[in-house]
């Protein structure tokens, strides 16, 4: 995830809660970040986004590292103590209790969270690379929702603030009764390139690199093109080019534009598109438009 915002922070974030009962914010914590023990009147779900430190909390204290959760209910003492060599970087969900009990869709699924944090605690150590990257997409739409709703007071903006909240809440849920049911937090290989060609039917519209595919799943560069041939049948190029062009086609049946068309199916210019299209399709797009009319 990208940093929002640079500044490295030297004090906590003054939280000034909206009408709307949501706020979300990005901490990225400098080497002399001091937090005296505090207590807030609203939920936070916090995602630690890098570095590490710890929690400390009542009487006791927590490590924290990169891809962890924190809960934190209203009247809970706790401050943050960074990791010298790496702070911490955060980025905080607040919600106001009375809103959240307010929004009966958010309510029944708090009402669940609440049920299962009774059992796991308020820390949720990262639940694995493919679920990190989700919580890290989530809260990348957070970041950048909220930054549309400081500028624009339109209903709709902290309507999707909740949304993306939900999102946030449904993914924890899932997490936890997972844990509750016991289910491995170190899935196999299977299930790992499983989760990888699911990761990439949703992402195959943006740049994708190899080595990292292969970080998220696990294993060497090598031993990821070997199996993830070996399960889909084709290389990671091939599949993604293959899912780009049936998106474009997509898109030329709905447009007629082809350059739109080229740019919006994840193409960088139009050589490597009709490459690509004329390989997958036996018709130019030009072709392909002309014989669609028919």
């Amino acid at each position: 995830m990208a940093e929002v915002n640079s500044e490295k922070r030297r004090n906590p974030v003054r939280v000034n809660l909206p009408a709307s009962g949501i706020r979300v914010f990005h901490s990225s914590h400098g080497s002399e970040f001091l937090m005296e023990a505090s207590r807030h009147a609203y939920f936070e779900i916090i995602f630690v986004e890098w570095g590490g430190g710890r929690l400390i909390h009542e009487a006791s204290s927590t490590a924290l590292k990169s891809g962890d959760l924190i809960v934190t209910r209203p009247g809970f003492s706790h401050r943050f103590v960074d990791d010298l060599k790496e702070p911490l970087s955060l980025v905080v969900l607040c919600l106001e209790p009375n809103a959240v009990r307010g929004f009966p869709p958010f309510a029944e699924l708090f009402t669940r969270l609440e049920s299962v944090l009774k059992k796991h605690g308020f820390h949720f150590p990262g639940a694995g690379p493919f679920q990190e990257s989700r919580f890290r997409d989530l809260y990348r739409s957070l970041l950048f929702a909220g930054q549309m709703a400081e500028q624009d007071e339109a209903d709709f903006v902290p309507q999707r603030l909740w949304s993306r909240a939900a999102e946030v809440l449904i993914l924890l849920i899932e997490n936890l009764e997972n844990l509750r049911s016991g289910k491995s937090e170190t899935p196999p290989q299977s299930l790992l390139l499983e989760h990888c060609e699911d990761y990439l039917k949703t992402r195959f519209l943006e740049p994708v690199r190899i080595q990292d595919l292969a970080q998220l799943s696990r294993l060497s560069y090598r031993r990821f093109t070997h199996l993830f041939k070996k399960k889909t049948g084709k290389t990671v190029h091939e599949y993604l080019e293959e899912r780009r062009i049936h998106y474009a086609c997509d898109q030329l049946l709905r447009t007629g534009n082809i350059v739109h068309s080229a740019l919006h199916s994840g193409f960088e210019d139009l050589s490597t598109f009709y490459r690509a299209f004329k390989k997958r399709t036996g018709l130019t797009p030009k072709k392909f438009l002309e014989e669609k009319k028919v």
